[in-house]
């Protein structure tokens, strides 16, 4: 696990999966409401992934707090997610597309692709940072396919196996201006990175009184 602080600018989208996106609005917003971060976060993101991807349209529709303590006493939030994956396989990529877009109104773009906006709500991130992997590290054959077992439905993602040629990263002490876009599913047969590995971990690092991770992740899809 390498601290990419310091080159943090060298990372692209299209290239290693993800991009750290800096001067961002710090979040204002309650992190327990639904409603709220809808009507005020949501377009924020939609209009960061057309920024960032070129795409020509773009819409949030789904999002998760992260915080271990908090995820103990609250619905509305989740425990951060301790193992390497990304978020849709080609199959769930289709069936998420077609769930939101019933209409069928891709049909008027070329191609779709996936997005997730991950900020911190506190800061500076010290325990249970999110770490990626450089995407050029990545061989096809490390993927796995796993399936999500719900009450009234089935779901899947890519897993992926221990490769010590993977090259894991993290941006230490991440603040709320700040931003990781990850790529999750890309159609477009021109750019080298359709997808991003990313987990959280246990930074070893962290002193024992660290506040527990806050974070919000925004799931957008976007048409090209």
């Amino acid at each position: 696990m390498h601290d990419a602080r310091e080159i943090s600018d060298g990372f692209e989208l299209d290239t290693h999966g993800f991009k750290l996106l800096k001067k961002q609005n710090e979040p204002n917003f309650n992190h327990l409401d639904t409603t709220q971060i809808e009507r005020e976060f949501y377009p924020e993101c939609s209009n960061i992934v057309k920024k960032f991807s070129g795409c020509k349209r773009a819409f949030a529709f789904d999002h998760n707090v992260r915080d271990y303590a908090l995820a103990k006493k609250h619905p509305n939030a989740y425990r951060p997610v301790k193992f390497a994956h990304n978020d849709y396989t080609e199959e769930s990529a289709a069936l998420r597309l077609s769930q939101l877009d019933p209409d069928k109104v891709y049909r008027n773009f070329s191609n779709f692709g996936f997005y997730n906006i991950w900020q911190p709500l506190l800061e500076p991130v010290v325990d249970t940072p999110l770490a990626l992997i450089n995407h050029n590290s990545i061989n096809v054959q490390d993927l796995i396919e796993i399936s999500l077992l719900y009450k009234n439905r089935t779901g899947k993602i890519l897993g992926i196996k221990h490769n010590p040629s993977h090259q894991w990263i993290y941006f230490s002490r991440m603040k709320r201006s700040e931003a990781i876009m990850i790529k999750c599913f890309d159609t477009r047969k021109s750019v080298k990175a359709k997808f991003g590995i990313h987990g959280a971990f246990q930074n070893n690092s962290a002193p024992l009184n660290a506040s527990p991770r806050r974070s919000i992740e925004v799931r957008i899809i976007a048409f090209f």
